[in-house]
């Protein structure tokens, strides 16, 4: 929350393990600070687009959703 010298706290998520496991709750994060910060896009790295269709849900339809594909492919 911003006061009138512009310093404000901010809390920061920490999750133990990466992968999609943590995806929903990072988007809750995500939608809380979007709320805080009046924050209109939001870019989301995905590999089969599953995160962004789960963005959409969470973060509804006032939030502008970027996607990035990332392709993993070894080859």
């Amino acid at each position: 929350m911003k006061t009138p010298d512009q310093y404000y706290e901010a809390s920061t998520c920490y999750f133990s393990k990466p992968g999609s496991s943590a995806t929903e709750r990072v988007l809750e994060c995500v939608n809380k600070r979007t709320k805080e910060l009046n924050i209109k896009d939001v870019l989301i790295a995905s590999v089969t687009g599953a995160s962004a269709l789960k963005a959409r849900e969470i973060l509804g339809p006032d939030v502008r959703i970027i996607m990035f594909q990332l392709n993993l492919d070894k080859n």
